[in-house]
């Protein structure tokens, strides 16, 4: 039995042993397994996975999480893909031994280069009459044989890719053929010149300053490239100095994009297999192609250069790998260029140099050394670009390959680097540089003007004096108005959703550059406390009481300039009533949902959500669209219904008797409620009606039909902890160490506001009442007796009518002593609906404006 027919098995044992009740499911097992003990072995594992459910659960009804947990495993997968390979490969071939180009058309004189997947030659074009490169792959051993098919399929993935990007610093495929022995090959214009990495070997560090610029253009050619190739869904994966070409005439290539990744499926799909392949037939081929190489290893490490390499890359983190792979990776090349040495690469105690495998590992567990230790001489600007790039977190390197480019640009011209700095006074000294004889005679001629012939000396330092303490204020004024206008802009910056990080991004820029201006506040604010006496009480005095003025403004910005960066009180990265989570963790909202929206499985698993809802009677063929937020957890198996998790509030939750398991990782839970006609409201006059109930508001009268669309709400109340993820701060006054009980003691306004974070509203009080009665025409899910409410939600008796007392030990026996404090809340039994406790624990609040009070 094949490796794919095994996993077939075990997966059809498992399904079937998963529709007995748990104490047969052992014999079932070795009956099925016929003494095969490995096999008995795997299908007992993933049986575990039901572990702690007494209820048979049939194969139709479980949670898709659970399913694709059971998917093959990855070595039949491959091998799968590597017969697919084959088949494919023999096509690509056939066709290329008809139209490709012929070995024999080149004359190959010298090997320039070998790579763990091709090797690349000087070879003459024998009918142009011209040298090119020839990149050919070559078999894994080194013989001349054919190598496997997989990497034939990557290799022509390289070339397929290079050849959809038209860009001057990245090189054209000119040719595509087939040699004598089965081999892909390829060919592209010779760059005449040296690459990053023999240039950077070839000179003493003490000489590199004279070769800056260039290589800084170099640098800014190539993220100009990487722009284009980003645009066009493209990553390079794998940048270092060795794959940037340096022209003789100032030209700048950027090679080896042999494990470059095409980041949209069904736009790899369409470069490596045409725009009208079956996506069923290549979708496990695409990934097979384009994920392995990335992660293939040398010596146990990930695949690259590791001086070079990301943290998301180091770590094997396919999730967060993008465009910010490949802007690390060129801050890393700038790295190099500023210290001399690649990052990483000094011995932790100065005996030599480390190993790769010490180099990855360094990269995995924090940032390099700071550049100003080993280059204390390097300009600011640049070390603030190459720190920005090399940051740990993609989200906080620069926003594209093309920004980071923008700021070579500016240091190269003589501009305010962004990054470093920004505002009136940098930009008009780096116009002062750019312009000193202009900017000399317009100084001089005003200053004639204004101060006449003598006297110049003494006006002159008086005029400077002014001009210091104008710039100051103005200074103070600015950033002030800044800080206000951030705080104003971050309270809008919601919901956190993939569309809104262009937004974030800017904001988080402008506030950085803010920041880095907080030197020069406390600098000014510093130079103007010499002009006062500190009381014994620390108070500051001052002469002049514009002085004193300008001192307690300066203070009141530096103190909120502080704060932005604060991790508790700060727009930034803090979480506060008055800004809500930071930026940044919104920012990770965004791409989180952004990478789910790309994840294949993801949408299979709503393909299959939607294909059900569509078809089920009880929905009347509503249609669903992804929600990137929602993971769909399957039917409820008591009461038909889909049931979805919150991804933005929490972790999937886990499987338990009677429903979800509530811990304080988990996430909200909502049921999608079906559209109805619904009677809501209540009547005071016939107890035998429906919808009666004696104690009602005369609000609550009389009953009506209020049609309802499907709509989604919360299975259980939102718990502390869920409120504390969510709104970035604490709230209510009950000690809930576990976080799972229901979060209490917030008003209206303030329930609106935090769930607009997460894209969620309050539910009107006709959709929480419908739900809350789960369908029924009853006061309550129970029946029309509100002691059987006793049993089965969290409501106590006291307070009550003596009659409902009364009822209660008619019917029931004593009246139990019911805590009326709230309890955990999955504590309580499913409505028809699958809702858990929306009759007691806590009141809630709803969307709807009530009005007086009666």
């Amino acid at each position: 039995m094949d490796a794919q027919s095994r996993s077939q098995r075990v997966l059809s044992i498992v399904e079937s042993a998963g529709e007995l009740p748990q104490a047969q499911r052992a014999a079932y097992v070795q009956s099925a397994c016929a003494g095969d003990e490995q096999l008995a072995a795997e299908v007992s594992e993933l049986l575990a996975l039901d572990d702690g459910d007494p209820d048979p659960l049939p194969s139709d009804a479980r949670g898709f999480i659970d399913r694709f947990r059971r998917e093959l495993d990855n070595a039949t997968r491959h091998a799968a893909v590597r017969v697919r390979h084959t088949e494919l490969l023999e096509h690509l071939l056939a066709d290329l031994r008809r139209h490709g180009a012929r070995i024999d058309r080149f004359e190959i004189k010298q090997r320039l280069g070998r790579g763990g997947m091709g090797e690349v030659f000087r070879a003459l074009d024998r009918l142009l009459r011209r040298d090119v490169a020839l990149k050919r792959v070559r078999a894994s051993d080194g013989s001349s044989e054919a190598p496997d098919p997989g990497k034939q399929i990557r290799f022509l993935q390289e070339a397929q890719v290079v050849a959809q990007l038209d860009h001057p610093n990245i090189p054209t495929v000119h040719e595509l053929g087939i040699d004598d022995h089965g081999r892909l090959f390829f060919t592209m214009p010779l760059v005449a010149g040296e690459s990053l990495a023999q240039m950077l070997a070839s000179l003493p560090h003490g000489a590199r300053r004279w070769e800056q610029p260039r290589i800084l253009e170099g640098l800014l050619r190539a993220a100009q490239a990487l722009a284009h190739a980003h645009e066009r869904g493209v990553i390079h994966r794998d940048l270092k100095p060795a794959n940037l070409m340096l022209g003789r005439f100032g030209s700048m290539q950027v090679m080896d994009w042999g494990i470059a990744r095409v980041v949209d499926e069904e736009r790899a799909r369409e470069v490596l297999y045409g725009p009208q392949s079956d996506p069923a037939v290549t979708s496990d081929l695409s990934h097979a192609s384009q994920s392995d190489p990335a992660f293939e290893t040398v010596a146990g490490s990930a695949l690259g250069t590791p001086s070079y390499m990301s943290p998301e890359q180091a770590l094997c983190d396919r999730t967060r790998i993008g465009p910010a792979t490949d802007v690390y990776s060129l801050g890393a090349i700038l790295y190099e260029v500023l210290t001399g040495a690649p990052a990483y690469t000094h011995a932790a105690d100065g005996s030599g140099e480390p190993s790769l495998e010490e180099i990855l590992e360094r990269v995995r567990s924090g940032p390099p050394t700071p550049v100003a230790k080993f280059a204390p001489e390097a300009p600011a600007e640049l070390v603030a670009i190459c720190e920005r790039a090399m940051q740990r977190k993609p989200d906080r390197r620069f926003a594209s390959a093309q920004a980071m480019a923008r700021d070579l640009e500016a240091y190269l011209s003589g501009r305010v680097v962004r990054s470093y700095e920004r505002g009136v006074w940098p930009e008009m000294r780096k116009w002062v540089r750019r312009n000193r004889g202009l900017a000399g005679s317009i100084a001089a001629a005003l200053l004639v003007a204004v101060l006449g012939a003598t006297g110049i000396v003494r006006l002159r330092a008086r005029s400077a004096v002014e001009a210091r303490e104008k710039q100051t204020q103005m200074l103070r004024l600015t950033a002030r108005e800044e800080v206000e206008a951030l705080e104003r802009k971050v309270a809008s910056l919601w919901p956190a959703r993939p569309a809104l990080l262009p937004a974030l991004e800017e904001w988080r820029s402008q506030a950085l550059a803010l920041f880095g201006r907080l030197s020069d506040l406390e600098r000014y604010r510093a130079e103007l406390e010499t002009k006062a006496q500190r009381s014994s009480d620390g108070e500051w005095n001052f002469s002049n009481p514009d002085d004193a003025s300008l001192q307690r403004q300066l203070d009141e910005t530096i103190a909120r300039l502080r704060q932005f960066k604060d991790p508790e009180l700060g727009p930034m990265y803090g979480n506060t009533r008055a800004f809500g989570p930071g930026v940044v963790r919104r920012m990770a909202w965004a791409q989180a949902e952004q990478e789910r929206a790309k994840n294949p499985t993801f949408e299979r698993i709503w393909a299959e959500a939607r294909a059900s809802v569509a078809t089920s009677p009880r929905y009347g063929g509503v249609r669903l669209v992804t929600d990137g937020d929602l993971l769909p957890l399957g039917e409820n198996p008591r009461t038909g219904l889909w049931e979805f998790a919150l991804l933005t509030s929490g972790t999937p939750p886990a499987s338990a008797s009677g429903g979800w398991s509530q811990e304080r990782e988990t996430g909200l839970v909502f049921v999608l409620i079906p559209g109805s006609l619904a009677t809501v409201g209540s009547q005071r006059e016939d107890p035998g009606g429906t919808h009666w109930f004696e104690h009602t508001a005369k609000k609550e009268q009389p009953p009506h039909a209020v049609l309802l669309a499907p709509y989604y709400l919360s299975k259980y109340e939102l718990t502390h902890a869920q409120w504390e993820r969510i709104a970035g701060y604490t709230a209510g006054s009950i000690d809930d160490p576990k976080g799972t009980l229901p979060v209490e003691s917030v008003n209206w306004n303030e329930a609106g506001r935090v769930l607009a974070y997460v894209d969620l509203v309050l539910p009107t009080e006709a959709q929480w009442e419908h739900a809350a009665r789960g369908g029924t025409s009853t006061p309550w899910w129970t029946g029309s007796d509100a002691t059987d409410l006793f049993l089965r939600e969290n409501v106590s008796w006291r307070g009550l009518a003596a009659e409902v007392e009364s009822s209660f030990e008619a019917k029931h026996g004593p009246v139990p002593d019911l805590e009326s404090a709230p309890v955990p809340v999955d504590e309580g039994l499913e409505n028809p609906f699958g809702m858990v406790q929306m009759l007691g624990n806590v009141l809630e609040w709803c969307r709807d404006s009530y009005g007086a009070y009666d």
